[in-house]
């Protein structure tokens, strides 16, 4: 089959292995690798099938690209039914130790060879203590400039830092682009760790940063970014996905803060709230999301201009605050569910709207958010928003929390995963904050009152810094096509609008909205416009995709207007024209790699016609 041009009509040219054995024997490991990929692609709409191991002696040759992460246990049918797939000119994507054991159930052997290393060209490194191989902690350090390692965030030379322990190989006949160097000062070489491998019409790459339980504040973007970048690069032949933004826009700018505390308590963000919306209506930001503490709106509702439509949930009385000392894991459910139903009560009966059904915990106090999300879902809210994006699984994209430990491992951060399927997670959509550059370690993401060291709350740093700060999040997340998501409060977004204020913070976040409109596709976004893309977004399916000569045939189901194709073409075309319903649609670049394509005012079963040509 040649996989570069004729693909068959399956949408899905991709299948993720499942280590169903690792699951019998309890490598919790085996289980976070298979999730972390799949959540990566799932969250970027890259359609996949599941496989289990002994699928693969009859149904391997089906697709054009197999995973197999840290699939460890094969047998030697499944085995032969992966090297017919790659002499049917396939492509083959291993990550950690895959391929390092067999036998039955209950009787697991460790070869001394990896039985995968033949189709990778590659040799299981011998280590001190005599075992065909080792694992040791260590760090990724990029060593060559390819295709497969430009991403936003990496190129060569870039050091990616790793927790756990890794397989190490050594590249006989395949090319290394990567090599594990130890975590101290010396960043010794221990071993190759990325390798790429032409096969006959396809390619092998072995993906060996085992990302299981890897992701965290330090490396989730880079770790994203390489996986994503390592899939479409592994394919040769064409793939489409579903473009996170609607109409192509590369990033949305979602700006919100807090309301916690009534005038004459420090820091005074009721006072603020006017100076904040006026300060964002002078730079034509007319988008954002204040989540009030609704005892503040109540004792003070002159402060809550009625023109303002984004006001959201933030509770009544905000426990851990000015009005209610408990902390909020004090609560419980039904307490919970009481300050959710009367914030929304006040907000009707003094602004006369409720609250969109969009919730942020109070203080981000995450350590009841399975129950807070248990009693949003129960009362129907769509959205919750306290997490930074670089602790994530999805690295800053929107995802559904898990309700369950997640891979069987209980970590008791459920708030920072999402499960596949749908009934483990919570219908409350959670929204990452994009991460602070000062202060990367901060759990929240990038708050105005805690960024430069709390510089900007303390009033201690300039609002020129400030500014380089709000920067480097859009510059870092536009670059990616990621969420820009700024958390700034209205003390701080309003701050210089009164005679004692100290500094005028509000001309750096003006300024900061000024340079997001010098990119001309950055869309301003509140938060429910977010959910309610997202949640349109979700539903979207590529249900068939062919290639036939220069014609690549994509179909699509519950497509909604804005929806937007993400295309890698085929190696050696490019993209030339898209056309449905008999209009003509220009395609639009967003790397060296993958192409946009905007559908424009489309709804539910689309056709799309894309022509390709010779690059």
């Amino acid at each position: 089959m040649d996989f570069d041009i004729q693909q068959g009509s399956e949408s899905a040219l991709i299948a993720l292995v499942k280590p169903t054995r690792a699951d019998f024997i309890g490598d919790q490991t085996a289980l976070y690798e298979h999730a972390i990929w799949a959540v990566t692609m799932a969250s970027a709409k890259i359609p996949f099938a599941f496989l289990s191991e002994e699928d693969l002696t009859e149904k391997a040759e089906r697709y054009p690209l197999l995973i197999l992460p840290r699939v460890a246990w094969l047998d030697e049918e499944e085995v032969q039914g992966v090297e017919r797939m790659l002499h049917a000119g396939g492509h083959l994507l291993i990550s950690g130790g895959s391929g390092c054991c067999f036998g039955p159930l209950g009787q697991f052997s460790r070869r001394n060879a990896n039985v995968l290393e033949k189709l990778a060209g590659v040799e299981s490194q011998i280590s001190s203590k005599g075992r065909s191989d080792y694992s040791q902690s260590a760090f990724l350090r990029l060593t060559r400039e390819h295709p497969l390692t430009r991403t936003p965030y990496t190129s060569e030379g870039t050091t990616i830092p790793l927790r756990g322990e890794q397989y190490a190989i050594r590249a006989t006949k395949a090319e290394s682009l990567a090599q594990f160097v130890s975590s101290n000062e010396s960043q010794e070489i221990l071993s190759d760790a990325l390798t790429v491998m032409e096969t006959k019409g396809g390619r092998v790459v072995w993906f060996l940063p085992s990302v299981a339980k890897q992701f965290s504040y330090d490396n989730s973007y880079a770790l994203r970014e390489l996986m994503l970048r390592t899939l479409f690069f592994t394919l040769k032949g064409g793939l489409v996905n579903i473009w996170y933004w609607k109409d192509a826009a590369r990033s949305p700018l979602v700006i919100d803060g807090d309301v916690d505390h009534p005038p004459g308590v420090d820091p005074e963000c009721t006072k603020y709230v006017p100076a904040a919306i006026d300060t964002l209506s002078q730079a034509s930001f007319d988008k954002y999301g204040i989540y009030v503490g609704a005892r503040n709106l109540e004792e003070f509702p002159s402060y809550f201009p009625l023109g303002h439509e984004h006001y959201y949930n933030h509770s009544y009385s905000h426990p851990y605050s000015h009005w209610d000392e408990r902390p909020w894991a004090a609560l419980d459910k039904e307490e919970i569910a009481d300050q959710i139903r009367r914030c929304n009560e006040t907000f009707l009966r003094l602004l006369g709207r409720n609250d969109q059904g969009v919730f942020r915990l109070p203080h981000f106090q995450l350590e009841r958010s399975t129950l807070t999300f248990q009693v949003l879902d129960d009362l129907g809210y769509v959205q919750e928003s306290s997490v930074g994006s670089n602790y994530t699984v999805t690295a800053g994209f929107p995802f559904h929390p898990s309700k369950e430990p997640w891979a069987g491992v209980d970590d008791g951060e459920s708030h920072f995963k999402s499960c596949l399927e749908p009934d483990k997670n919570f219908a409350v959509l959670e929204v990452p904050i994009s991460f602070d550059p000062s202060a990367p370690d901060f759990p929240n993401g990038f708050c105005s009152y805690n960024t430069l060291w709390e510089g900007v709350r303390n009033r201690t740093a300039s609002p020129d810094d400030y500014l380089a700060m709000i920067k480097e999040v859009i510059g870092r997340e536009y670059r990616r096509g990621g969420l820009i998501h700024i958390f700034a409060d209205p003390p701080d977004v309003g701050y210089g609008a009164f005679e004692d204020d100290e500094a005028d913070y509000s001309q750096a976040v003006k300024q900061g909205i000024v340079y997001a409109k010098s990119f001309d596709d950055i869309v301003f976004m509140s938060p429910r416009e977010l959910v309610d893309w997202w949640s349109a977004r979700e539903k979207i399916e590529v249900y068939e995709q062919r290639i036939t000569g220069e014609v690549w045939d994509v179909r699509l189901r519950n497509a909604v207007p804005g929806t937007t194709l993400c295309l890698k073409p085929p190696e050696g075309k490019v993209v030339r024209e898209g056309r449905t319903g008999g209009r003509l649609i220009n395609p639009k670049p967003f790397d060296d790699l993958l192409v946009l394509l905007p559908l424009g005012t489309v709804e539910d079963r689309v056709d799309v016609l894309i022509t390709l040509g010779d690059k």
